[in-house]
């Protein structure tokens, strides 16, 4: 008796790159957070903070896959890496507050990421 034979197979490759999609996404979110949280922190723990105004205007935004921190204060770069002016004498040392709060998120998002894999 001659007959046909049919094998399904479903993969499951889409579902599980959604899954692991949202996963990093997730993970991405709490990394953008967290540094923006811990930047604000060191600009009150380095004594950055007298109106309010850079620790305020720090702020965060997640879109997927990419996370930003930064600081729209037009200040802001100078007190990250200080500034130098030759005809007035005048020195402001820097004083990091946005690279310090990525060293502590980074090493945490990369375990999570690795998890994922």
């Amino acid at each position: 008796m001659a007959g046909t034979t049919t094998i399904r197979v479903r993969s499951r490759i889409p579902q599980l790159t959604a899954a692991l999609a949202a996963r990093a996404a997730a993970a991405t979110a709490k990394a953008t957070f967290d540094m923006e949280m811990h930047a604000k922190a060191l600009c009150m723990s380095k004594g950055i903070w007298d109106t309010g105004n850079l620790v305020n205007s720090i702020n965060s935004k997640v879109k997927g896959l990419e996370g930003s921190v930064h600081s729209p204060a037009e200040y802001s770069v100078y007190v990250e890496f200080g500034s130098k002016h030759p005809k007035q004498n005048y020195n402001v040392a820097a004083r990091p507050y946005m690279i310090p709060a990525k060293e502590l998120v980074e090493p945490k998002y990369k375990a999570a990421l690795s998890q994922l894999i």
